[in-house]
């Protein structure tokens, strides 16, 4: 018996129209590093020797062309300052407009002098197990970086919160990817 070959499609076009919307995503976050210490806003944690300030990154993605930019909650979570970096180079300062814990996501607000490119939402409910996706981010801001998969599972759920009705891939997320999007070969940005 011999496998059959499929064809894997090559098409760069759909990740060269998703890449323009991934954005780096750079926080700053006070840590308390001695037991007591309650510092929690920008002057006194800065004058408090308990506590120091810690740098994060991750990624997101624009989803309004207003400067709305969707990214993980503990991406943003607790953060004084967030710095969000275009695939053009600009940077620009973020602030936090929503966010849920439970579901793990926030959306960030940028002010641009232009309208930015923006995903465009895909329909989780067509995809099925094989399909294949990429998964997209900007870490540490030096740059793109794009793998590739398939959906291994769908309707995941691991018990951990009310939405569990996860997406499962092969696809490696690499450090610092935490909120980019996972994108079928439609450019449309499905989980």
């Amino acid at each position: 018996m011999h496998a059959q070959m499929i064809s894997v499609p090559t098409d760069p076009e759909p990740s060269a129209k998703l890449l323009p919307a991934v954005v780096s995503i750079s926080v700053k976050k006070f840590q308390v590093v001695s037991p007591g210490t309650q510092a929690k806003d920008t002057a006194n944690a800065l004058t408090d020797p308990g506590s120091s300030v810690k740098y994060y990154v991750g990624s997101g993605f624009v989803i309004d062309p207003s400067g709305l930019i969707l990214t993980n909650y503990h991406v943003v979570e607790d953060a004084f300052e967030i710095s969000v970096g275009l695939s053009d180079g600009t940077l620009l300062q973020g602030k936090t407009e929503h966010a849920s814990r439970v579901a793990d996501l926030a959306i960030v607000k940028v002010e641009a002098d232009h309208p930015l490119v923006a995903t465009h939402w895909g329909n989780s409910d067509t995809l099925q197990i094989g399909d294949q996706v990429f998964v997209v981010g900007n870490p540490f801001g030096v740059g793109l970086s794009v793998t590739g998969g398939i959906v291994s599972a769908l309707n995941r759920n691991l018990q951990d919160t009310p939405y569990d009705d996860y997406i499962q891939t092969d696809a490696a997320i690499n450090h610092g990817n935490s909120g980019g999007p996972c994108s079928t070969c439609m450019a449309t940005s499905s989980g």
